[in-house]
């Protein structure tokens, strides 16, 4: 597939820039009173120490090949050199994991996504770079029983918001691909046909046609993207993932223990750093998994009930069928824990949000509790975006002030700084002078300066927002020019990573953008980055 030469540079920017959570940036920031939470912050060090901790909790390596390439196989797809030799890899005791994962977004949904992966790879390749006795791989975990589908079934490309349409219901990765192909012509017709993305979109057309549903569909867009990286890619919905995970299951159904674990954790964290609980944990954590339905198990009198239907099963009839329980966000950092030779995982400041709460939970378990690593945050931003920008009178760090200071900060840049402030004081001062006198002749009077004192107050405070707004008038057209250019960085007042689909990026300058991003994302790092494109 074509690639198209940018020329480029990065800025890093501090993260108390950016409209992050508090509990976002103290972990950026590495607040040692989350300490007690995690096992360690992550640098090549405790990754290090890590992987000595996992290779005494040995998983089954052979089984784990077996079914990555049994996955690859399914899906119809070719494995590239990079990814065989990683698999290769996981069948030696000094080889571990690296992963992320997310639910299926359409066509990688928000930018983030990305950098997800871009985070996983560039971690793995850093640490192998200046590591000898381990190696690590990169893995992609695919959430596809998820069944929160209005979360994955729209993208926003240059504005635009393109959903996919249809009626199915329950697991995402099991859906057909009806609407599908609607959605592929709806996004090609807004990239236009000067866009650079497609040659990209074409190929992916050709993936309706190689793909059983929309789970397949998903594994073929993420490969054709990464698999030069070395990415694995791994589906959670596998019937020998289940068998194998079904001593977990186990003690899941029989015991309480994410219960009573997780709860006084997020109790703990509430107490000591003022963070509140990030997942409802029930007492058992598990969905039914079945054609079109993913619905939660409740313990009753009866057995196990499978809500909204009329199933109800003992605990022998559903630990029979291993490959129909689904993990719930509780039990889901688990699951992969459980399967892998993982020593770190990395997510968004939500996902770290619970997997904080998850550390006495895995002890319960006796499941190793990864390094959490934060991944990459980063904008877009053309070179002669931010020249038009800087022209304006505003450096980069600018770009995240809200819009009311932007806009008095410009204003006043022009010498038209409109403020009533002295004069209100002045006035405010002479009303008092005004008071003392009449409380002499009668201290009933005093009362009643005051009140012609704030109403005057009340009129001079109307006459300057008046003022305000003729002046910002004036400057209307230079203002709205502030605004789109912010709306680059903050469409909708949302982090661009948050709402920009990468085929609005790739559309400009080309597929080759993917290896611009990867350069420029660091591992380790808690900066912001932001990429400077020509």
């Amino acid at each position: 597939m074509p690639e198209t030469t940018v020329t480029h540079n990065t800025i890093k920017l501090d993260v108390d820039l950016l409209p992050f959570s508090t509990r976002d940036k103290a972990y950026l920031k590495q607040d040692v009173k989350i300490n007690p939470f995690l096992t360690a912050y992550p640098n090549k060090e405790s990754v290090i120490e890590q992987a000595k901790v996992k290779k005494q909790h040995p998983v089954d390596r052979a089984l784990l090949t077996r079914i990555i390439n049994r996955q690859y196989t399914t899906a119809q797809i070719e494995i590239h050199d990079k990814i065989k030799s990683n698999i290769k890899a996981l069948e030696s005791e000094n080889t571990f994991t690296i992963i992320t994962a997310h639910q299926p977004s359409l066509l990688t949904g928000p930018l983030y996504y990305i950098f997800k992966i871009l985070s996983c790879i560039n971690t793995c390749e850093s640490l192998n770079d200046s590591e000898s006795e381990f190696q690590f791989v990169p893995v992609f975990i695919s959430g596809g029983e998820d069944h929160d589908f209005e979360e994955i079934s729209t993208i926003n490309l240059f504005g635009k918001q393109v959903t996919w349409n249809t009626d199915q219901t329950g697991s995402v990765g099991r859906m057909t691909l009806d609407g599908i192909k609607e959605v592929l012509d709806e996004v090609i017709q807004i990239l236009g046909e000067r866009s650079h993305a497609l040659p990209m979109m074409t190929e992916i057309k050709s993936f309706l046609e190689l793909s059983k549903n929309y789970g397949q569909f998903q594994f073929q867009i993420v490969n054709l993207l990464f698999e030069k990286y070395g990415l694995i890619y791994f589906s959670s919905d596998s019937i020998e993932a289940k068998q194998a995970l079904l001593p977990l299951f186990k003690k899941e159904l029989e015991s309480s223990l994410s219960l009573e674990t997780v709860v006084p954790q997020q109790e703990k964290i509430k107490d000591n750093l003022g963070y509140d609980a990030q997942a409802y944990v029930r007492p058992i954590n598990l969905f039914y998994l079945d054609d079109c339905i993913r619905e939660r198990i409740e313990k009753t009198k009866e057995g196990f009930k499978v809500l909204n239907t009329d199933r109800v099963l003992s605990k022998e009839e559903i630990l029979k069928n291993p490959e129909k329980l689904s993990p719930n966000v509780v039990l889901r950092p688990l699951t992969q824990e459980y399967l892998f030779p993982n020593v770190a995982y990395i997510g968004g400041g939500g996902e770290l949000a619970y997997w904080i709460e998850r550390k006495t939970q895995f002890e319960a378990f006796g499941i190793p509790y990864p390094i959490l690593i934060r991944r990459n945050s980063a904008g877009i931003l053309n070179s002669k975006d931010l020249q038009k920008w800087q022209q304006l009178g505003f450096s980069i760090e600018n770009l995240f002030d809200e819009d009311h200071l932007l806009t008095n900060s410009y204003i006043s840049k022009q010498g038209e700084e409109i403020s009533l402030e002295d004069e209100r004081q002045k006035i405010a001062d002479n009303y008092k002078e005004i008071a003392v006198k009449a409380a002499n002749i009668n201290p009933s009077l005093k009362k009643a300066v005051f009140a012609l004192a704030a109403k005057d107050d009340k009129q001079l405070e109307q006459l300057e927002s008046r003022l305000r707004r003729e002046v910002k008038q004036q400057y209307d057209n230079d203002i709205q020019r502030i605004d789109k250019l912010k709306g680059i960085l903050l469409p909708d007042s949302n982090l661009q990573e948050r709402n920009d689909n990468i085929l609005t990026y790739i559309s400009k300058y080309g597929l080759g953008l993917i290896d611009i991003l990867k350069e420029s994302l660091e591992p380790f790092e808690s900066k912001f980055t932001l990429l400077i494109l020509e």
